[in-house]
């Protein structure tokens, strides 16, 4: 029993790292390119397509490490460690991007986001009450609160798929 909690915490840890370094990447890449206060399509996919494979490959490691064999707990717990890994070294990143690599990226992502309601015809009254709600969710707090909140979110549906997929109980 013990070897498989040593096993599980090494492979969350493990393809929670990889994730979590993924995710970097690509908003690194974003960066570069100058990208970083724009909504891109493909952001999303991609990170939505490296969660799944790293967070399947990461149950079926698991499952070949127990004598192939994976319960529906077993699973679950295995996906959503490794979205919680990789939540946690993402956060970490976006506070140093937020306080050192682009000190001013909430006021450019505010004015980004007013500029936006003005593009939407919106009244000035209605960017106002919008811009005064997103000030309030802007603290590194709360940012960081909903990238944990998302990424275990995400794990837990992704994982919900992988395990069903992968779930071999004994028979």
């Amino acid at each position: 029993m013990e070897n498989q909690t040593t096993s599980s915490k090494s492979i969350m840890l493990n393809y929670g790292l990889y994730l979590g370094l993924a995710s970097i990447l690509i908003l690194l890449i974003k960066y570069v390119l100058g990208m970083t206060y724009e909504q891109v399509w493909w952001e999303s996919v991609i990170s939505f397509a490296i969660s799944i494979v790293l967070i399947f490959m990461g149950t079926k490691a698991f499952r070949s490490s127990n004598q192939g064999l994976l319960s529906f707990g077993q699973g679950l717990k295995i996906g959503v460690g490794i979205a919680l890994i990789s939540g946690v070294i993402l956060v970490i990143y976006q506070q140093i991007f937020m306080n050192f690599i682009e000190p001013d990226y909430m006021k450019n992502m505010m004015e980004v986001t007013r500029q936006t309601l003005v593009e939407q015809n919106m009244t000035s009254e209605q960017i106002e009450t919008t811009m005064e709600m997103s000030e309030g969710f802007s603290s590194p707090l709360i940012t960081s609160g909903f990238a944990l909140i998302g990424a275990l979110f995400l794990g837990f549906i992704i994982s919900l798929f992988t395990t069903l997929i992968l779930k071999k109980g004994e028979e």
